[in-house]
């Protein structure tokens, strides 16, 4: 497996951890998330990290919609 993807996937994991950690700070200790990572909570990472780039890199070209604001 190219380095880049394992690379990629491990980014994308650990995002997902940083997010749960910062969820599980706002809960109640009885209602945090200890069990494995779900294949939602590594999409919705993995999106963040493609909006993220998308931002940085057309930041210039992107212009907000009519009445959406800045």
């Amino acid at each position: 497996m190219p380095e880049s993807v394992v690379r990629w996937g491990t980014l994308v994991r650990v995002l997902a951890y940083v997010i749960r950690f910062a969820n599980n700070c706002r809960e109640r200790q009885m209602n945090r998330e200890t069990r494995k990572l779900s294949v939602d909570e590594i999409r919705d990472s993995e999106i963040a990290l493609i909006k993220q780039a998308q931002k940085d890199e057309f930041s210039n070209e992107i212009v907000p919609e009519e009445g959406q604001g800045c």
